[in-house]
């Protein structure tokens, strides 16, 4: 245990981080989103298949369903937050 903290005060500190790495990360994911239309990649299966993943999900918006997709493969059965 470290010094001057209790456990539950490292597990709080550890969740809160985590929870602001995840909010960062979500707004890098966006911008790749953003940017990869002008990015030349000859015929790039990923983004076909992460395409064809965010059709499943109920957003209007493809560059933000796309984003979720990206985010949702990382932390779809994740239940913290």
């Amino acid at each position: 245990m470290s010094k001057g903290y209790s456990e539950s005060d490292i597990n709080q500190i550890i969740g809160d981080a985590f929870y602001q790495m995840c909010m960062v990360l979500l707004s890098i994911i966006q911008k790749a989103v953003d940017d990869w239309e002008g990015s030349i990649v000859p015929r790039d299966t990923v983004i076909d298949e992460l395409k064809a993943l965010a059709k499943k999900q109920n957003i209007d918006d493809e560059k933000l369903a796309v984003a979720m997709a990206v985010y949702m493969l990382g932390f779809g059965s994740y239940k913290g937050f």
